[in-house]
């Protein structure tokens, strides 16, 4: 539906749709969003036979957000040299993601479930004790195979928009804001959901406009990844995006940021957007939604001709 109805309006509302529809499910493990400075390892495992790029929107969507991380895929009829490589990643990682595609595949074995080439490695990380986030794109009834998952996020379908909503999700780029439309038996109810406690913040400063910037006339977003140690502090700030001449000064003023913590069970990850914008831009509201937006506009610069200011 995606490659056919494109139009830039449709487009616009399918990634709402998509962003208001993710369902954080459970957060016991307090892993989201990622921690970047951790080595992670990213799996996805299919009922169906469309290859690797059945993953491809989420993870291209997770690279575009600054992560880094192995990728591996596996579906039924995969080769044993593929399964062992998963493992090996998985088993090497400190935090695995695990993209379940279990879609409805009618008069197929697993129809509604996954290989159990993937479903023994998953089994083996959650024995483990490591941190595993668990996606389902698809039937969100996986949970009940695998109840001791204790991060799990319900996406419905392997839709780009709902791939790419749901590794924004993870990313601490948005809030889970769906609801279980169904109950997961002798799990959770209809209409339950979690959310993700996010750092708030205490002082976000602006960055003065560059004069480099000014004089080419460089306007843009400039997006930063930042990661906060537990006193609220910013221990370490990345630009992901943005114009070149933009970029330094985004990252500055993000490390002197600072941040309420509630939640103390490590390092958090956040997300700063800083708009270069002309003047006379509405300066948006900072901090009513994610990722936080901080907006900074031009001066009024007039270059004086013929002596007349």
């Amino acid at each position: 539906m995606d490659r056919i109805v494109s139009s830039p309006e449709s487009t616009k509302l399918s990634h709402e749709i998509a962003e208001k529809a993710i369902t954080l499910v459970r957060h016991e493990a307090s892993v989201l969003p990622l921690d970047r400075s951790k080595k992670i390892a990213v799996l996805g495992i299919s009922n169906g036979f469309d290859g690797p790029g059945t993953m491809a929107p989420f993870a291209g969507a997770l690279r575009s957000g600054g992560l880094r991380f192995s990728q591996s895929y596996l579906q039924e009829n995969s080769l044993q040299q593929q399964t062992d490589a998963a493992r090996k990643a998985v088993n090497e990682a400190d935090t695995v993601i695990v993209g379940l595609y279990g879609r409805v595949r009618s008069g197929a074995a697993n129809s509604v479930g996954i290989p159990e080439n993937g479903a023994a490695i998953l089994r083996e990380a959650l024995a483990s004790g490591k941190k595993v986030v668990g996606i389902a794109f698809g039937n969100p009834y996986i949970l009940s195979s695998f109840p001791e998952m204790k991060t799990y996020v319900v996406a419905y379908g392997d839709m780009p928009s709902l791939q790419r909503a749901a590794a924004r999700g993870l990313l601490g780029q948005q809030q889970f804001t769906g609801k279980l439309p169904i109950s997961l038996p002798g799990l959770h109810p209809r209409g339950f959901n979690a959310s993700l406690n996010l750092p708030k913040p205490i002082a976000l400063p602006k960055p003065n406009f560059p004069p480099a910037a000014l004089a080419v006339r460089a306007r843009s977003d400039v997006t930063v990844n930042v990661l906060i140690d537990e006193s609220g502090m910013v221990s370490d700030a990345t630009a992901i995006s943005g114009h070149p001449l933009l970029r330094q000064a985004a990252v500055n003023a993000a490390k002197g940021s600072t941040f309420q913590i509630d939640d103390r069970s490590g390092s958090k990850t956040l997300t700063i957007i800083y708009r270069f914008a002309d003047e006379g831009t509405a300066d948006s509201p900072c901090c009513e939604g994610f990722p936080y937006l901080v907006t900074i506009t031009a001066p009024d610069i007039r270059i004086a001709q013929g002596g007349t200011p």
